[in-house]
Parts: structure tokens; sequence; C-alpha cells
């Protein structure tokens, strides 16, 4: 899973996971509408939440933290 999937980093490390073959789910607070949609799961949520943490855990392996607290 990669937090901040909407970010520019986020956005950037679930391509390059996508293009060697990893499934990957990311977790934003922001919906982004990624062309690779039917390989992605995208879960819109809020890091700081339990109930979206869990949601957005299920079945993951590992997670890549880059999420940030906006305004920066």
């Amino acid at each position: 899973m990669v937090t901040g999937g909407a970010g520019f980093l986020g956005i950037n490390l679930a391509r390059h996971l996508m293009a060697r073959g990893h499934q990957v789910v990311t977790l934003d607070l922001a919906p982004f509408t990624y062309p690779e949609r039917e390989q992605i799961t995208e879960v819109i949520g809020d890091i700081r939440k339990p109930a979206d943490l869990a949601k957005a855990m299920q079945g993951v392996d590992v997670v890549v933290h880059t999420a940030a607290a906006l305004p920066l």
C-alpha cells in the first residue's frame, strides 16, 4: 500500500511498482484518476482514521508511507 497515493511521490511510486508487476493499493484523502485504474486499488480515506486504515490494509503485506500533512 502507498499512503499519499494522489501526491506526486505516491503517484510515481505506484506506477513504478505496477510496472514491476506488483499489485498496488493507494490510500489518500484526495481522489486521483489513474490512467491505469484497472490495475490499481484506490482507497479514499484518512490515515488518521483507524477504520480507513483497516479498509485499505486488507490483504496488504507492505506499506510505503508517502502521505504528508497539508498545507506544507
